[in-house]
């Protein structure tokens, strides 16, 4: 059933787990989301999987900077205060779907910091400042949120950029 991508047509139900996104969206939203949140491990995604990291290297061999203007929204934390915005969201989900978040987000927050500092750090340093250097032309804004809810969780933020960014370099 997975295999051939029919999780997306036929999804099982999920137990009484915490529902990514409940405290941001409707449940008309969430049930469209749903039709398209199940690929578990189809042919497709195998492949993607398998060949993923040889498509990002040719990627990065043949990319040439361009004077096209490009704005880039990172997620990744930065310092403990992102963590502890983050998992301010998480809780905010467990909430939202009637359950109770155990972390004490404080602590947490300041021992994955500590913990994943250095590996935060050097992701940024050498992966993504050098891919965006190759994309030339661009600006990075770092803000906390998850990596594929920021634009919800920041929807006056992220406007705010976006139009910022297109009122500078369309002048």
């Amino acid at each position: 059933r997975s295999w051939l991508g029919l999780d997306r047509l036929l999804p099982v139900e999920s137990g009484n787990e915490c529902r990514y996104g409940k405290s941001l969206f409707s449940e008309e939203q969430l049930a469209l989301w749903d039709m398209t949140e199940y690929p578990e491990w189809s042919a497709a995604l195998l492949s993607e999987l398998a060949n993923e990291s040889k498509a990002a290297n040719e990627l990065r061999e043949i990319l040439q900077p361009t004077n096209t203007p490009k704005l880039y929204f990172s997620t990744m934390y930065t310092g403990e205060e992102d963590i502890r915005e983050y998992m301010e969201f998480q809780k905010a989900d467990y909430e939202a779907s009637g359950l109770e978040y155990k972390l004490n987000i404080e602590t947490a927050a300041k021992a994955e910091w500590k913990r994943d500092a250095l590996g935060y750090q050097d992701i940024y340093k050498n992966t993504l400042t050098p891919f965006l250097e190759k994309c030339g032309n661009y600006r990075l804004i770092s803000i906390g949120g998850d990596h594929g809810l920021f634009f919800a969780q920041k929807p006056d933020e992220v406007a705010n950029e976006i139009l910022n960014f297109l009122a500078e370099t369309t002048e």
